[in-house]
């Protein structure tokens, strides 16, 4: 894996803007003090200009540094993500075969009582009328 180079750029920035203000302090004074056209004017211009390069240079690489990072932190997140979802899959998955096998044995469950529940109904309907006829004869 490559190395984060945010910390080496984060202090290129830092003495590039000391430099771009100490060069701005001393452009701001040559400019009052010289004339338009002269040497050292120029000379701070270009200094100036230069060190403002540098540091945009030193920004982009610290954009494409902190992109990188975010880039890699998104790909960690989105592999959670995934783990999360396969483990919520399986469980959905267990939850559904333990609700099909409750509903088969309540299937089974429903099929042997009405089954046995007939059979029981008409043995207790024969008893209730034998003991009517019974009834009927002995009175």
């Amino acid at each position: 894996m490559s190395v984060d180079p945010y910390h080496a750029v984060q202090q290129e920035i830092q003495t590039s803007l000391q430099t771009a203000s100490q060069l701005r302090s001393s452009y701001v004074r040559i400019r009052n003090m010289a004339k338009e056209d002269s040497e050292e004017l120029m000379w701070a211009r270009n200094e100036l200009k230069a060190t403002l390069a540098g540091l945009e240079a030193d920004l982009e690489d610290l954009e494409e540094s902190v992109k990188s990072q975010q880039a890699a932190l998104m790909g960690e997140e989105i592999g959670v993500h995934n783990e999360m979802l396969d483990d919520l899959e399986r469980n959905v998955d267990q939850t559904d075969s333990k609700v099909n096998d409750g509903m088969r044995r309540l299937r089974k469950f429903l099929r042997d009582s009405e089954e046995k529940g007939s059979g029981w109904c008409i043995v207790i309907l024969m008893i209730v009328l034998m003991a009517l006829l019974l009834a009927i004869i002995l009175v």
